[in-house]
Formats: C-alpha cells, sequence, structure tokens
C-alpha cells in the first residue's frame, strides 16, 4: 500500500483524537453577561472558524477527561447529496427522502444526526421542533458532545423563541430549565425527544442558535468563551483544511492493543469531504512531532495489518508539528466507514 508523503515544519496547524465513554466532570467558572453573548455569536459563526473548530469551541471539551464530539454541515451535506430540504417540519414523505439522502441510506453522502436534534432515536422533526423550537428541517449545522451520562449540543439555525416561551413559560435571558429533578436524573416517564431518559435539560436560545445541556455547569462553560481542547481544536483545524462536511472526534485516549499505532495521542477524528476519489481524512493530535513522525511511518503498515481494515486506501500523509493527517479512499466501504472504525477503535485509529 503505497502513499504520497508530506512534511511541514511549520506551527501545529491541527490535531485528532481518541475515544471515549467514562467521563470526568471537572470544575469551570462563570463569566460576565457579554462574555457569554460574546461567545454565542461567535459559535453561531460570526467568526470565521471552519466548521469543525466552530463546533469543538463551541462545546465543554474541558470538561471531561475523554468525550466522542460529532460535528455536521447540514446545508452543505444537502446540497453534496442533490437533496431538496423538506418543505417544513409537517412535509413526512420530504423529510424521509431528504434524511436517506444525507445520512448514507442513499447516494453519496453519510451524515449522522445528533441526539438532540432526534437522531439516535429517530424522533420526527415535528415532535423535536415542538420541543426545542428547531429541528433537522431548518437547522444548518450541529455540534454534539456525548460522555456518559453527560451530553452537550449546540445547534446553528432559525430558532422559534415563541415555541419555546409557550411551552415552558418566559425564560430567563433566553434561558430555561426543561424537565424536573437534579441534572442526570432520570425519569422514564418524563422521556421525551430532547430528553430519553428524562433528564432534566439546560437550554440557551437565541434567534439563530440553540445550545443545550444535561449539567447546567457544562452550558455555562459552552457559553462563557471555552474554547476547547487544545488538542481537538488542532485536529478540527486539520480536518477544516480539507473543508469536510461532517466530523467526529474522540477527545482523550484511544488506547488500542498491539496491533495499534505505536505513539499514544489525545485526540483524534475522522471527517468527509464529498471528494469522491478522497473521501475520508484522519487527523491525530501528538505530545511532539516526533510521535507524529512515528505514527505517520507506521500507518501504512497497521492499515495493511488489519483484516477488518480491508478497503482503506492510504492515499497521502502530512505531519506539521504535532499533527499527523491521512487522506484516504474507501474501496468499495459505506462511507460510514471512517466513523465506525473511530467507534471500534480500530488499529489505525487507536495507540498501543
Amino acid at each position: 500500500m503505497s502513499a504520497r508523503r508530506s512534511v511541514s515544519t511549520t506551527a501545529p496547524t491541527a490535531a485528532l483524537a481518541v475515544l471515549v465513554l467514562s467521563a470526568s466532570l471537572a470544575a469551570c467558572g462563570s463569566s460576565s453577561d457579554d462574555a457569554a453573548e460574546s461567545s454565542a455569536r461567535d459559535r453561531s459563526g460570526a467568526v470565521e472558524d471552519g466548521l469543525v473548530r466552530w463546533g469543538v469551541a463551541s462545546l465543554p471539551t474541558t470538561a471531561y477527561e475523554a468525550s466522542f464530539v460529532s460535528v455536521g454541515d447540514l446545508d452543505r451535506a444537502s446540497a453534496l447529496a442533490e437533496a431538496e430540504r423538506p418543505d417544513g417540519v409537517d412535509d413526512e414523505a420530504g423529510y424521509e427522502d431528504w434524511l436517506d439522502a444525507v445520512t448514507g441510506v442513499e447516494g453519496s453522502v453519510a451524515l449522522t444526526l445528533p441526539e438532540v436534534l432526534g437522531g439516535y432515536w429517530g424522533e420526527a422533526p415535528d415532535v423535536v421542533a415542538a420541543e426545542i423550537g428547531t429541528s433537522a428541517v431548518t437547522a444548518e449545522r450541529f455540534a454534539e458532545l456525548v460522555s456518559a451520562p453527560g451530553r452537550a449540543s449546540v445547534v446553528a439555525g432559525p430558532v422559534d423563541l415563541d415555541a419555546l416561551e409557550e411551552a415552558y413559560g418566559p425564560g430567563e435571558e433566553g434561558r430555561w430549565r426543561i424537565g424536573e429533578g437534579q441534572d442526570l436524573s432520570t425519569d422514564l416517564t418524563e422521556r421525551s425527544a430532547l430528553r430519553p431518559l428524562g433528564q432534566p435539560v439546560h437550554v440557551q436560545a437565541e434567534k439563530d442558535l440553540l445550545t443545550a445541556a444535561f449539567v447546567a455547569s457544562d452550558l455555562t462553560l459552552a457559553l462563557a468563551q471555552d474554547r476547547g481542547d487544545e488538542g481537538a481544536l488542532e485536529v478540527a483545524e486539520a480536518l477544516d483544511v480539507h473543508e469536510v462536511y461532517v466530523a467526529d472526534l474522540v477527545v482523550g485516549a484511544s488506547p488500542g492493543d498491539s496491533r495499534s499505532l505505536p505513539e499514544a495521542f489525545d485526540a483524534v477524528g475522522v471527517g468527509l469531504t464529498g471528494d469522491a476519489d478522497a473521501p475520508l481524512v484522519v487527523a491525530y493530535h501528538h505530545a511532539s512531532s516526533e510521535e507524529a513522525e512515528a505514527n505517520a511511518d507506521a500507518l501504512a503498515d497497521v492499515l495493511d495489518a488489519d483484516g477488518d481494515a480491508r478497503g482503506f486506501e492510504l492515499l497521502e500523509t502530512s505531519v506539521d508539528g504535532s499533527v499527523l493527517t491521512a487522506t484516504l479512499s474507501l474501496d468499495d466501504l459505506p462511507l460510514s466507514a471512517g466513523r465506525d472504525a473511530l467507534l471500534r477503535r480500530a488499529p489505525f485509529v487507536s495507540h498501543a
């Protein structure tokens, strides 16, 4: 398996790493209202962040030792799939056709809707919109962090603030707490599209941005200009160079076994570009450039030795500081193969 190789000696531009589950919530401070409002403007896309950096910077990645982050651009995915958005939340047939086109059931695009938009549970958009004032029908982009049992989500696009007030009463400066009980407590009799286990959820909403979290301090951190885990941000930047329309990151360690890459990394991410010839990009963030170089040298052999990696064809690697980026083709593999590899900690996205 041959691949082109390029090396940069400039400062690190990006990084991606590591898998999830098993979270440790860290203490976080509060900030002024002005800072929170400024952060909200940044997170809605007013700054010139790429998609993945926007997502990572919008989420409380520094609150957890390990987390799984998903980011997606619904507008771009729709354009790539040549799929028309539904006419409204009641357009069931239009929604099903659009969803099939952008989630990989049909066509050349594969994007997984976040839990906050009903993706995991398959909730209908009218049900989601009634609860949070927005849905996949009108959302432009999303970012979501999961570190069980915590979850934090950001959705950019029109938000019906009147619907939120009608459902829950006036918010306190755009903030609502939906549900009863302590943070992370569950009540299956209260489950809903937004609260799959009946957990209370904290919501901050503006006309074009909604942020939701199961833990109050996570929401505060997301709104207080916490710009995200540094390794994850560098991975995000590396993915954004390739203009991916969807990405999944593991933030934290990604231990594998003896078949895995030899050097440790603290963040790894995969993204899809929409380019049929080189659809998959993988980025890793290391502690040093030497470790990034060592993994670049080993990547082709790790892929060759993994029987479950048949179909992943390494096209090129590049090292920029402590970040290794690789582009791959997918020979007869579904576009979801990169995300699946990340979730199962395949050897080429884990470390010994």
